[in-house]
């Protein structure tokens, strides 16, 4: 295999798993708000 492609694979795969935990840590975030602040 080419490492070009072996590192631009994985920095496809970080930045998705990057994007992936950031919607997850939003949606805790905006959960807590409901929990410790109901409107």
């Amino acid at each position: 295999m080419q490492i070009e492609a072996v590192i631009l694979t994985g920095h496809i795969i970080a930045s998705t798993i990057r994007e992936c935990w950031a919607v997850v840590v939003d949606g805790f975030d905006a959960y807590g708000e409901q929990v410790y602040d109901p409107a």
